[in-house]
């Protein structure tokens, strides 16, 4: 079921991911159900989770709670009536362990976790499913520093961690693609292990300021950055042999792009900034490869005139002009496929 979505002349793939959403009321006869739809090919795995992201006849964005009591401490031993389980995503406030998840050590290839609101939760059983490719954790951190024994990551989402826990990233050298967002960061963690790093989007990391780290990514294709008001410029962005798309937005200390200049990046967003049109001047003739740009400065007046200085096929109004990028967005949005329980079990 599971298959990548590639887009073409880059190597950066997503994982598109198929779910049933099952209720916390199922019967062991209704769990052993769930477990055949599962085996027969129909979805990849489960989804449990307090707020709903079915995608039966309605957005993805559209979310609504569902039976998974918000207050109530969930035992997940029901997962033993489910064998080889590759897809997992827990958003649950609370759970009493995530030890089952031990009973799929060999057959586990995507995690999801969030939740654990009092931070109790060992992630422990997390290190010992070695063949997890595919990890989505936000805001659970005991036992952190145990997930290093990962060595087969592929991609990577985390949400609201500190300094400490980002560090552990320079152990993950597969890793392809990685998201970091909210918690805080002042410098970005060593990044010359990832050789195989494609895809970097980082999101709102409190005191940010520190990106140099960036330049010794070879293999990045993809780089987003955005609500950063600490960072205010840019690291040698000529030094990415492969870089494809730039996307800085809302970087409200950024007062200097001449990071930029050489680079071989073809689509480029600056959106919400403070930078004066006189450095994209500069940029004249130093961006080879750009195929279209988006411009979006303090005023409308400063817009316009940076745009100016870029031949007329090159400026976009939105981002739906550049073309990559709104395809990695488009695909990302349909990349999770939620199927509701009573939809598809009847």
């Amino acid at each position: 079921m599971k298959h990548e979505i590639r887009l073409r002349k880059m190597g950066f793939k997503i994982v598109k991911t198929k779910y049933i959403e099952i209720p916390d009321s199922l019967t062991i006869d209704q769990h052993r159900a769930v477990s055949d739809y599962i085996r027969e090919g129909h979805v990849d795995g489960l989804m449990l989770s307090t707020f709903s992201r079915n995608s039966v006849g309605c957005s993805n964005k559209k979310r609504f709670l569902t039976d998974w009591d918000r207050e109530k401490v969930h035992n997940l031993d029901f997962l033993h009536h489910y064998n080889n389980l590759t897809t997992l995503d827990i958003g649950l406030e609370r759970v009493k362990s995530i030890e089952p998840i031990l009973r799929f050590t060999k057959s586990l290839k995507y995690f999801g976790f969030s939740g654990d609101k009092n931070n109790k939760i060992p992630l422990s059983p997390i290190a010992q499913c070695q063949e997890i490719k595919h990890l989505r954790l936000h805001k659970v951190k005991k036992n952190f520093s145990s997930l290093v024994s990962l060595k087969n990551l592929i991609t990577l989402k985390l949400g609201v961690y500190q300094q400490s826990q980002y560090e552990i990233i320079s152990e993950f050298s597969l890793l392809e693609s990685l998201c970091m967002y909210f918690g805080s960061l002042e410098i970005l963690p060593e990044l010359s292990k990832l050789s195989n790093l494609k895809n970097l989007d980082i999101l709102n990391l409190r005191g940010l300021c520190d990106i140099q780290a960036i330049e010794d990514l070879d293999s990045l294709q993809y780089l987003k950055i955005e609500r950063q008001k600490q960072i205010t410029n840019l690291p040698n962005l000529s030094k990415l042999k492969n870089i494809s798309i730039v996307i800085l937005a809302t970087l409200n200390g950024l007062d200097d792009i001449s990071g930029l200049a050489n680079c071989q990046v073809e689509e480029l967003g600056i959106i919400h900034t403070i930078i004066k049109p006189i450095q994209f001047k500069k940029l004249l003739d130093k961006l080879p490869r750009l195929e279209g740009i988006i411009i979006a400065l303090k005023t409308k007046k400063d817009t316009m005139e940076a745009e100016s200085f870029f031949d007329t096929d090159l400026v976009y109004k939105n981002t739906g002009g550049l073309k990559k990028y709104t395809k990695i967005e488009v695909d990302n949005a349909k990349a999770i496929e939620v199927l509701n329980y009573y939809d598809v079990m009847k």
